[in-house]
């Protein structure tokens, strides 16, 4: 029989981003709540290049997708901006992408308590 063990070490923090990557793709793309696309938001530069890296869903392209995304997390001036309709949604964009940026940094994994309080201080 083979192994069940997956090939790499799947954390909660990995979930936590991919998350975040989810809401973060939301508030730029989407218009509003009748789900209108809408070019008023701005994906960063490399947002492209990730989505066709995983794509591929290849050990290279997860590696590079991986690498784009990090670079994106760690950079001090990212290029994006959220559609006007969630503009209120920005400072939990921020601060999420901190909280990750910085377990990044730091070799560590984000944990659902930081993002949660991430979303409190968003929130309240």
């Amino acid at each position: 029989m083979g192994s069940t063990e997956p090939p790499y070490d799947h954390r909660a923090s990995d979930d936590l981003e991919s998350l975040f990557y989810i809401f973060f793709e939301f508030v730029i793309v989407y218009g509003g709540p009748e789900g209108d696309r809408t070019d008023a938001g701005v994906l960063p530069f490399a947002a492209t290049m990730w989505r066709q890296a995983y794509e591929t869903l290849d050990r290279e392209g997860l590696w590079i997708s991986g690498a784009l995304k990090q670079n994106f997390l760690t950079d001090t001036k990212p290029d994006y901006q959220v559609a006007p309709y969630f503009r209120n949604c920005s400072s939990m964009v921020k601060g999420w992408r901190k909280a990750i940026a910085s377990t990044i940094r730091a070799g560590g994994d984000v944990t659902h308590n930081e993002i949660i309080e991430v979303i409190d201080q968003c929130l309240g």
